[in-house]
């Protein structure tokens, strides 16, 4: 039951930091759930394998918790899906070689100015 209780706080916890880099909250919280679900699943796989009978809930709580830690640390280190990042001096390039408005006043390789 605490368990259940835990996976829900998690996905909601991976889900607002998620949000907060511009990312899809849901997929993330579900990429967490999964990765506790799949933990468990390969320790009590692992710990039956080993014949370790009430060991293999252990093995699976732990490996659940380093898959948790993984998922967590994998959601916390996600660079912002902001615009995209273009270096000072180049413009960037549309369709057709132009470079964005302005044209060579940003060192893009159009070089021409597009006039709207």
């Amino acid at each position: 039951m605490l368990e259940i209780f835990f996976l829900i706080w998690f996905g909601k916890k991976l889900s607002s930091i998620a949000q907060s880099k511009l990312r899809s909250g849901g997929g993330w919280a579900a990429f967490g759930v999964l990765m506790w679900i799949g933990g468990e699943i390969t320790g009590v796989a692992v710990g039956t394998a080993l014949n370790l009978d009430a060991g293999a809930y252990l093995l699976a709580l732990v490996s659940a918790i380093v898959c948790a830690v993984i998922a967590y640390l994998v959601v916390s280190n996600l660079p912002d899906a902001g615009g995209a990042n273009v270096s000072p001096g180049y413009g960037a390039v549309w369709p057709g070689g132009q470079s964005g408005p302005g044209g060579d006043q940003q060192g893009g390789q159009g070089g021409g100015k597009i006039n709207l």
